[in-house]
């Protein structure tokens, strides 16, 4: 009877330690396998920043802390003669109406500029001595530079007073366009561009979403509008916006993770390193129309991923839409770079030319141009493949008055 009793209960044992092996057994394993990953993940530690370092340089350094330059201090005293205020941002009626004016003539491929609706010209005649002096600053000065302050104070950039003013000054330049005061445009146009310099500098993301929005339009419009092709070409070859956010892309980087001293905080900082080096070095060579893996969470439980590893994944998808955008934006870049080259040509031969040389190839991947003149004499210049976004179209096409 004794024995029938231990028999029954080590029965009972051993049957609940198979239902609990069964029920727990996938839990423990995960347990035991994120506890042996950061181990071995923060001993890795070392290894991994040295290689962050290597691999970046000094693109992973924190910017210098400065003040506003001269330009920045009498920028903001002359904008808000232009109707724009940086310290407080408005968005009364005239505001939506350039911004309609300005994204409508964006859009188009080519032709004349369409006069500016009324909102919009009465706006302008309203602030032309603001406008003015903004011009006149800006095309003569320094570019602004705006005051940088420790990583974790709030950024001090007036940035949606400069997007505001930037979108100013493009209505102004169209404005002077239809009326045909040339000279007058490519000057408006010009001050537009200067704004967005001076934040190409900056390694943090926001900043470089900015400039490249405020850039677009310049960009866009300087290939339809009768600027110096010369000075415009120069400027468009200063300006890489694929760099700049690289540079944010690895700061933001460096910095997203604060390293600790525990076991796991140590692995997390290793995960996110490694995690985040290895993504950034194949972003740069991805062509522009591949895509881009989905981040699954389950996958990153499942696999006994660290909190490293799991954050830099998520924030992944963010960059990948970044590095999208800078890519869009040099193709504008090149777009217009190459239709200013042509219009060069074009005055020295008295036709567009039939070839030009090197004018496929572009710098971002996956993609090239074609150039071609109709047996009508006209000219166009298209980014191939066809990509789909919501900015200006990447093609251009001779129209009935600057380009005949």
């Amino acid at each position: 009877m004794k024995r029938a009793t231990v028999v029954l209960l080590v029965l009972v044992i051993a049957s609940a330690a198979v239902w609990g092996l069964v029920k727990y057994g996938p839990y423990v394993r995960w347990y035991m396998r994120v506890r042996w990953h950061a181990i071995e993940a923060s001993r890795r530690e070392p290894a991994a920043l040295a290689a962050w370092q290597k691999e970046f340089g000094d693109l992973a350094a924190a910017p210098p802390v400065h003040d506003d330059n001269a330009t920045a201090v009498r920028l903001a005293e002359l904008a808000p003669g232009a109707g724009v205020n940086f310290k407080k941002t408005e968005y009364p009626a005239s505001a939506t109406a350039i911004g309609v004016y300005v994204n409508a003539e964006t859009m188009k491929t080519g032709g004349p500029v369409d006069p500016p609706p009324e909102a919009v010209r009465s706006y302008l005649d309203a602030h032309k001595p603001g406008l003015d002096a903004v011009v006149d600053l800006l095309t003569h000065a320094e570019p602004p530079v705006w005051k940088t302050e420790e990583w974790l104070a709030p950024d001090p950039t007036p940035l949606a007073g400069l997007k505001q003013l930037s979108y100013v000054l493009v209505a102004r330049a169209l404005a002077e366009s239809s009326a045909g005061r040339d000279a007058d445009a490519d000057r408006a146009l010009s001050a537009a561009w200067q704004l967005s310099v001076s934040l190409r500098d900056f390694p943090i993301l926001i900043e470089q979403l900015i400039a490249m929005s405020m850039t677009t339009a310049p960009a866009s419009l300087a290939r339809r509008l009768a600027v110096d092709a010369a000075s415009w070409r120069v400027r468009l070859g200063e300006y890489d916006a694929r760099a700049g956010v690289m540079h944010a892309l690895v700061a933001e980087g460096g910095r997203k993770w604060s390293a600790g001293t525990s076991q796991m905080e140590r692995a997390a900082h290793a995960d996110y390193l490694d995690s985040m080096r290895v993504y950034l070095v194949g972003l740069r060579d991805q062509p522009l129309t591949a895509q881009h893996a989905a981040y699954s969470e389950a996958d990153a439980v499942r696999d006994g991923w660290s909190a490293g590893a799991i954050i830099a994944a998520i924030g992944q998808w963010g960059f990948d839409r970044a590095w999208l955008s800078a890519g869009l934006v040099m193709l504008q870049i090149e777009l217009t770079d190459r239709v200013l080259h042509a219009r060069q040509l074009k005055a020295q031969l008295g036709r567009w030319p039939a070839a030009i040389p090197n004018v496929e190839t572009s710098r971002i991947p996956g993609v090239h141009w074609i150039y071609f003149v109709g047996q009508d004499g006209r000219m166009s210049i298209a980014v191939s493949p066809t990509l789909q976004g919501t900015g200006p179209p990447l093609r251009f096409e001779s129209g009935e008055s600057l380009d005949k």
